[in-house]
């Protein structure tokens, strides 16, 4: 007779059955920004080892994690991977498994949706790696039926995996705001001026989010918008542009989307906008540019035009040392940043670049006076850049309205400390064209606030006055 099983014993079993089906959780890495990735344990009968397996878009990536490799399981964000990006709103939820492969040593860096994912996830790897599972029990969750059961470590799970990730929206839905998700049902609404297309079909200007019509069995994933021109970053990994043909590279003006020819080793992790030049982000950490180029904003050498994504070639050899992880656009420049530096070129009009002076570069140029950069972004003439792990914003360029946050509005060359938000971590930020807001953390709290400064012409700081000192809103 079966040994009858303890309310202990039946717990555990139903936690590892339950993480043998696909869940989401969320995976920080190198570079980039977190994915929800479906994660599921698997039992192999011909090595007789437990698995960790994950979806991902690259099929040249291993995806899969023999448990034998696992050495501990630490709780909280400790790793440089979360330190990069650190999320302590969901640091209750978030764990990392570290693992020796040969010579290689690393973490998956991970944060489940709910508090009960969480403690299904932690308890069922930390009791396989331990060898803590009652064999009475582990007989049971070897034989327990799954679909995701397989005679060979991986059989099988690539056809699965292939439809996990043709709709990524799919993981997103339901996130709670880990990220910015858009509607799994290919619905996309745009509003402003729309006189090249950039908003999809009739050329008129519109006052009220209109639904866009999109033309394609595809959902955009991430979404960036220029002057005249609209990307987009699809669920298949490629991107399509509408609008005015500077920006979008295409022959001809287009008021529906359209297919850009793009040739990359890498799949695409992020895209940005500039005036009339864009920037993609593979998730390799190389960099491609397309569209206007006047400036040199396209970062070639020159200032000619280039109508399909072209590879940014002088950061290869930064790249030995370096790996891009975020870029942003301003009107007519460009930033990339790693872990370590800041890259600019383009426009330096105002001191856009942050070199201390307001000359043009058509090449990659290092950003001097930003340590250990996590985030980017860029306004009309000017950029800010933080650093979690300084707890420290930087800004430079044009400060007509106040928008860098110094408390005056003179232009400002080179990357300034802004004092006033020493020793928050920040969240996030973002710029407009003459306006910032930014959301931080303070210590010990879960709670965030929300700062702006620069121009408020049309409101956008919440005051009756420019401001040139973050305003908590």
């Amino acid at each position: 007779m079966p040994k009858a099983l303890s309310q202990s014993d039946n717990e555990l079993r139903r936690m590892i059955q339950s993480c043998k089906k696909p869940a989401d959780l969320l995976k920080f890495g190198h570079h980039g920004k977190p994915k929800w990735r479906k994660f599921f344990l698997t039992y192999s009968t011909v090595t007789r080892h437990w698995y960790l397996e994950w979806s991902s878009r690259d099929k040249t990536k291993d995806t899969k994690l023999n448990l034998q490799n696992v050495t501990q399981i630490t709780l909280g964000q400790k790793t440089p991977k979360f330190e990069r990006l650190s999320r302590r709103d969901v640091t209750d939820k978030s764990f990392s498994i570290w693992y020796e492969v040969g010579e290689k040593r690393d973490t998956l860096d991970l944060v489940a949706e709910t508090e009960s994912m969480f403690l299904q996830w932690t308890t069922s790897i930390r009791a396989l790696v331990k060898n803590k599972v009652p064999p009475h029990v582990m007989e049971l969750v070897k034989r327990d039926v799954s679909a995701l059961d397989m005679s060979e470590p991986g059989m099988k799970s690539i056809g699965l995996m292939s439809s996990m990730v043709t709709k990524p929206q799919q993981q997103l839905k339901g996130k709670k705001k880990y990220e910015a998700a858009l509607e799994t049902t290919n619905v996309v609404y745009g509003f402003g001026l729309n006189t090249w297309g950039q908003l999809s079909g009739k050329n008129r200007e519109e006052k009220a989010p209109l639904l866009l019509h999109m033309n394609t069995g595809e959902n955009p994933t991430e979404i960036a918008g220029g002057w005249s021109h609209t990307i987009m970053l699809m669920s298949d990994g490629g991107v399509e542009a509408m609008g005015h043909r500077m920006g979008t590279g295409l022959e001809e003006d287009e008021t529906y989307p359209k297919s850009i020819k793009y040739t990359s080793a890498g799949n695409i992790d992020s895209i940005a906008c500039g005036r009339s030049h864009n920037c993609l982000l593979t998730e390799n950490g190389d960099v491609y540019t397309w569209g206007c180029n006047f400036f040199g904003q396209l970062g070639h050498g020159d200032n000619k035009d280039r109508n399909e994504p072209t590879f940014v070639q002088n950061i290869l050899e930064a790249k030995a040392q370096v790996e891009i992880s975020e870029i942003a656009c301003g009107s007519d420049f460009t930033v990339a940043l790693s872990h370590t530096c800041v890259f600019s070129w383009g426009s330096g009009k105002k001191g856009a670049l942050g070199h201390g002076d307001e000359k043009d570069r058509f090449l990659p140029t290092k950003v001097d006076g930003v340590k250990n950069p996590t985030g980017i972004a860029c306004g009309a003439h000017h950029a800010i850049v933080w650093s979690k792990s300084n707890r420290s914003m930087y800004s430079w360029g044009n400060n007509g309205s106040g928008q860098l946050g110094l408390g005056h509005t003179d232009t400002v060359l080179k990357p300034s400390l802004i004092e006033s938000l020493n020793g928050q971590t920040t969240l996030c930020a973002g710029a407009g064209g003459a306006h910032t807001i930014v959301v931080t953390f303070e210590d010990g709290s879960k709670s965030s606030k929300t700062w702006s400064f620069g121009s408020n012409s049309r409101g956008q700081v919440r005051t009756s006055y420019h401001c040139c000192m973050p305003l908590d809103n």
